[in-house]
């Protein structure tokens, strides 16, 4: 159940009459065919930073009409209840507020023994002041993911909607699973996930199967078209201009009767389901999986970091990067030399001159402003020349990592919670170092300018791609590969 912050309550409560219903409804088998008269034709993306990687694309960008304007002030810190964690880029920020996973780890003498469990909870926090709106125990440890209303958070077995107002369930997609399912990837009223080797398309208002892919023909990407059927890979998917991008599977040397192949990147159609293209360069590709309009990347197996830039509409490699792409736009790319580290590269997608940002690191774009940390400050340079259009230190100094960006906050992570950076002039500078209400039970009301509370301590069946009738030429790897952090 939600722990209801209480102007929440004053201010939505007319709202709960009629979500109230919703709290218990869960998706059953699908009905009716999906109707597949016409599809997608962009990422459809909502309002605001809507996962941790930005957008359906994993490309780090938020469009703005102009450059993001200079930060000022620390608007409002949020600090995590005691004896909870967060990890960076467990942050979602749309339509006023700011979504983020929490975890409590928590040791029980038993027979036996001492054992560990963990709790999550999903915290809900109001982008104007801070205040936290409110929280609900979940079974996730990944990232949610914000859409049309609802918060999306992956389980063990399954995918759970939340209502973005309240944090009342909406339904639960159980899955043919008992490991940990990606991270949802929304686009266009539709979820994008990989449990136990297949991908699913579900449908975003309840859960149902749109359309579920379990093997793909994956060629080779060299000049002998060797082709084999393979399995996706329990990676985070992308989803650009009605097309879901994901990892495929190896197939080993030592499969029977089938051709070695390394990990790949598969092409489907978002819609359908049916394949586009799937290849499998040479070197493979892992994980991190970045789109856009001019490319795909993905990050190498062998070395983690670098990887084949590929043609989006081909599955061709343009050429093999030895840098790792980090955030993308339309009209440029980004790489940093392996994730984590420092010394931003932009290419321009129209072959202009590429340009540097040495020591800079935490890249993230909004608007046409490249925003990153350097020598301990916040920096904004110009997306298309490098130039800096302005430089900020007066964040905390325990601020270690930008994790999401709305029209005028940039919100950034400290090592127990959040804090919002935005220009001094803005609407609700006010509420700045303003008085916490006083609400027993409250385990954060939104401490503002580093000032803390004091913390107490279903079958489904489907409409299945169209090319799922061939057995996969090579053995699954096992759903034990899942990352429970995709």
């Amino acid at each position: 159940m939600p722990n209801w912050h209480r102007r929440s309550i004053l201010a939505t409560g007319a709202a709960l009459s009629t979500t109230g219903a919703l709290a218990s409804i869960s998706a059953t088998t699908e009905e009716a065919a999906l109707d597949t008269s016409s599809g997608p034709t962009s990422t459809g993306d909502p309002d605001g930073w809507s996962s941790a990687w930005g957008n359906a694309a994993n490309s780090n960008y938020l469009p703005l009409e102009d450059e993001f304007p200079e930060p000022e002030t620390v608007a409002w810190r949020y600090k995590l209840p005691s004896m909870r964690t967060w990890h960076d880029g467990t942050v979602a920020a749309v339509d006023g507020r700011i979504y983020l996973l929490t975890n409590y780890e928590r040791t029980d003498e038993r027979i036996g023994g001492l054992f560990q469990s963990y709790e999550t909870e999903l915290h809900a926090i109001d982008a104007d002041d801070g205040e936290l709106d409110w929280q609900a125990a979940v079974e996730a440890t990944g990232r949610p993911t914000v859409a049309d209303g609802m918060v999306y958070v992956n389980g063990r077995d399954s995918v759970t909607a939340y209502d973005a107002a309240d944090g009342s369930v909406r339904w639960e997609r159980k899955l043919d699973t008992v490991e940990w399912i990606t991270n949802p990837t929304a686009a266009d009223g539709t979820l994008y996930v990989v449990a136990g080797e297949a991908l699913y398309a579900l449908d975003g208002d309840d859960g149902s199967i749109q359309w579920r892919r379990e093997q793909v023909t994956v060629r080779a990407a060299d000049d002998t078209d060797e082709s084999v059927s393979t399995s996706f890979a329990t990676e985070l998917v992308a989803v650009v201009d009605g097309t879901v991008y994901a990892i495929t599977t190896p197939c080993p040397e030592d499969s029977p009767g089938a051709v070695a192949l390394e990990d790949g990147v598969a092409a489907l159609d978002a819609t359908t389901g049916d394949t586009e293209w799937a290849v499998a360069p040479e070197g493979g590709v892992s994980t991190s999986l970045v789109a856009s309009e001019a490319f795909v990347f993905g990050m190498r197996v062998v070395d983690m970091h670098g990887g084949p830039l590929l043609d989006p509409d081909t599955g061709d490699v343009v050429q093999q990067e030895t840098q790792t792409t980090v955030a993308a736009t339309p009209d440029a790319r980004v790489t940093v030399p392996f994730p984590g580290s420092s010394d931003i590269s932009v290419y321009p997608s129209d072959d202009g001159e590429r340009w540097t940002a040495p020591d800079a690191s935490e890249p993230l774009i909004a608007g046409d402003t490249l925003i990153a940390f350097r020598d301990g400050s916040v920096v904004g340079f110009d997306l298309e020349t490098g130039a800096v259009t302005w430089q900020w230190e007066g964040g905390p100094s325990s601020t270690r990592t930008l994790v999401a960006v709305d029209e005028n906050t940039l919100y950034a992570g400290f090592d127990d919670g959040i804090v919002a950076l935005r220009p001094s002039d803005d609407e609700n500078e006010g509420d700045e170092c303003g008085e916490d209400d006083e609400d027993e039970g409250d385990e954060n009301d939104g401490d503002e300018c580093g000032e803390d509370d004091e913390d107490e301590g279903d079958e489904n069946d489907g409409d299945e791609g169209d090319e799922d009738d061939t057995d996969s030429d090579c053995p699954r790897e096992g759903a034990g590969s899942a990352r429970a952090d995709q």
